[in-house]
């Protein structure tokens, strides 16, 4: 519990280190063919939140379920490899391939931990009213802070911890999203001093970070409001509380392109054309809001959305 002892704005400190290890190594396996590898290894650890425990949330039920403010995943090592190649086919730079393929683990936003800790309920209060009748607290419009804060508190400390509505809760086991990229490109120099680039890029999420509503329940029931009006209906716990989890979904994105590229220098510059068709499917899945099925686990049932650019 966090209590403050003045009216002073709440400043919390977070300490997080991350430490990386990197192993690199390029092999020329003749003189114009090389190899690059690497391994990188990183450990991150995570501040302690036992400061932002509120006991009353972690007492509500939702569906069987039980959430804490203060968890946080263990730590654990990244392992990430890679390796890439240049082939000088001709040996005068005229035809070159060159391509790799690597695993890429990224790190946790800091805006996960500020969201976790500031929708907690335990350092900072959110009120809702829309009946000022009967509002508990109604500030009215001050030019400076400490005036709106007497009209909250009457000029005393707010020491009492309030049930968060809309808590940020970060996943016990989550893992950090990692994508493995591979590509593949041909150089050539084509007469008139004319480049040209054939580029394929394919990279897959695995791991990727999904917030769900844990205060709702799908059902299977629909709502037929007219016949082309049918709508989903839930199950709601404990008076429309939210619960914002932040989790792993199970199932992966991926993304693959395929570009042609025509380059030419003059005196003045260069002029260019590239041409690049792409398509991706599921990378927005980090900001969508996902509702689960009856069964927790069930993924399948999951409505999935798609997106493709070319």
């Amino acid at each position: 519990m966090c209590i403050r002892d003045s009216l002073q704005n709440l400043i919390w400190q977070i300490l997080h280190y991350n430490y990386s290890l990197y192993l690199q190594d390029e092999v020329s396996v003749s003189e114009n063919f090389k190899v690059t590898g690497g391994l990188r290894f990183e450990l991150p650890t995570y501040p302690s939140l036992k400061n932002n425990y509120n006991e009353e949330f972690a007492k509500l039920d939702f569906g069987g379920q039980h959430y804490s403010t203060d968890q946080l995943p263990g730590a654990k090592v990244s392992v990430s490899p890679r390796v890439g190649f240049n082939w000088d086919i001709t040996g005068d730079r005229k035809y070159v391939l060159r391509g790799g393929t690597g695993l890429f683990v990224g790190r946790m936003p800091f805006v996960w931990l500020i969201s976790a800790v500031g929708n907690s309920g335990v350092g900072q209060t959110t009120y809702y009213y829309t009946d000022a009748a009967t509002a508990q607290y109604k500030p009215h419009f001050h030019a400076n802070r400490d005036e709106i804060l007497k009209d909250l508190y009457g000029g005393q400390t707010h020491s009492k911890v309030e049930l968060p509505k809309d808590p940020t809760i970060i996943d016990k086991d989550l893992k950090m999203p990692s994508t493995w990229k591979t590509s593949l490109a041909l150089d050539m120099r084509l007469p008139g001093d004319v480049n040209f680039t054939l580029e394929g890029i394919y990279s897959r999420d695995y791991n990727p970070v999904v917030i769900t509503n844990r205060g709702y329940e799908l059902q299977e029931a629909k709502l037929t409001l007219s016949p082309n009006d049918v709508r989903d209906t839930y199950k709601i716990y404990n008076s429309g509380r939210n619960v914002y989890l932040l989790e792993n979904w199970k199932k992966g994105a991926y993304y693959y392109s395929i570009s042609a590229q025509l380059r030419k220098s003059f005196d003045f510059g260069s002029v260019s054309y590239t041409h690049l068709r792409a398509h991706e499917t599921g990378r927005n899945l980090v900001c969508r809001l996902l509702l689960e099925k009856k069964k927790k686990e069930n993924y399948k049932n999951i409505e999935h959305t798609y997106t493709q650019m070319t």
